[in-house]
């Protein structure tokens, strides 16, 4: 049973903070402060761990990528009920994982139908989990819309998200709201020519209390079957009290440029 359902939610995370956190720029004046690109970096970095650890256990039903061993970190797959349920559970005292990183508390997958069927919805949660001591709070929710006119399955995404850092470190969170349109690769099977169209908007707060407000401008293009994922399109990022920058993906092709607009300066920069 595979649970590839909602890896790319995270995609547009990574567009987001591209400018701070993916990225090597040609200019270094532009960068913003580096506890920001840290902030955005541990988001991420949770953000993924999760995906893959939900998928790795719908996929091959380990959780060896995570755990270094079977008495810290379990995992339950109920089928049967509606919806069905998986629930990792790293116990209450930090469990030492592969990676280094301790965690505790529980992550929670739920899903009402397959990722094709039309009225499914995705679910992630959290109860209690905490990674190296920073408290995750929140949820993922990827609705199966149907066709549209296009005659394209659209999914609604709906996600929000709250770290609460260790030692007093402040909170960050981030919120946003997108449609994702599966523009080609439905009737395949495989992921690696698919390709998304996503529109939205979000917004967040960093540790240090400072807001900003995210929205795609022209459709984000998402290319399972190029190495950087994003081809084309266009978003703004507009900082509380700052101007507001504009990332350009490009034209449709496959490469790893983009581009920083902010104060009508234009920043070339390099997608890792």
């Amino acid at each position: 049973m595979k649970l590839k359902t909602i890896a790319i939610t995270a995609i547009l995370f990574v567009a987001t903070a591209a400018f701070i956190t993916s990225c090597k720029r040609a200019n270094n004046n532009n960068t913003e402060d580096s506890s920001d690109g840290k902030d955005n970096a541990l988001m991420e970095s949770v953000n993924n761990d999760v995906l893959n650890m939900t998928d790795e256990v719908g996929s091959l039903g380990t959780l060896n990528g995570f755990k270094k061993s079977r008495a810290c970190a379990t995992f339950t797959l109920d089928t049967v009920s509606s919806p069905k349920k998986l629930t990792i559970d790293f116990g209450n005292l930090n469990c030492i994982c592969a990676d280094g990183k301790t965690r505790n508390g529980k992550v929670i997958r739920t899903w009402t139908g397959k990722y094709k069927d039309p009225g499914s919805v995705h679910t992630i949660t959290f109860d209690g989990y905490q990674v190296n001591g920073n408290s995750i709070l929140g949820y993922k929710t990827v609705t199966n819309n149907g066709f549209n006119t296009a005659n394209n399955i659209n999914y609604t995404v709906d996600t929000k998200d709250t770290i609460i850092k260790a030692n007093n470190g402040g909170t960050i969170t981030r919120q946003g709201l997108r449609n994702r349109e599966w523009i080609n690769g439905y009737n395949s099977n495989t992921i690696a020519d698919d390709k998304y169209s996503i529109t939205g908007s979000g917004s967040g707060t960093r540790a240090t209390g400072v807001t900003w407000a995210m929205a795609i401008t022209a459709p984000i293009v998402v290319d399972r079957s190029c190495q950087w994922r994003l081809i084309s399109g266009t978003m703004t990022i507009t900082p509380a009290n700052k101007p507001m920058r504009t990332i350009d993906y490009g034209n449709g092709t496959c490469d790893n440029q983009a581009t920083l607009t902010v104060n009508g300066n234009v920043i070339n920069f390099t997608l890792n």
